[in-house]
């Protein structure tokens, strides 16, 4: 669990220095993964929805549909199934 809270640190000491639009969506999705395996799905779903502008905005289609669809399984995991549903749809 201390790693995890470290790896969250990190996460948070990162978007403040450099902002959170400047991180490297691949960088964000291994975060996401991590805390996933972890099962630290709230924290998952927290980054990936701090992230939603930037990932509209500027990642590519590949990384927009892997990141809607971790949103749609955490939220599912987590008994939110009609904003599942949503995202399923948007992606």
């Amino acid at each position: 669990m201390a790693r995890v809270d470290e790896a969250m640190d990190l996460y948070k000491n990162i978007c403040d220095e450099i902002g959170k639009e400047s991180m490297k969506p691949n960088s964000i999705l291994l975060l996401v993964d991590i805390l996933k395996d972890h099962h630290e799905t709230p924290r998952a779903l927290e980054i990936l929805e701090e992230q939603l502008d930037t990932i509209e905005s500027s990642w590519g289609k590949g990384q927009q549909c892997r990141a809607y669809g971790i949103i749609s399984i955490l939220s599912r995991g987590m008994n939110d199934f009609a904003k599942s549903m949503f995202i399923s749809n948007v992606s």
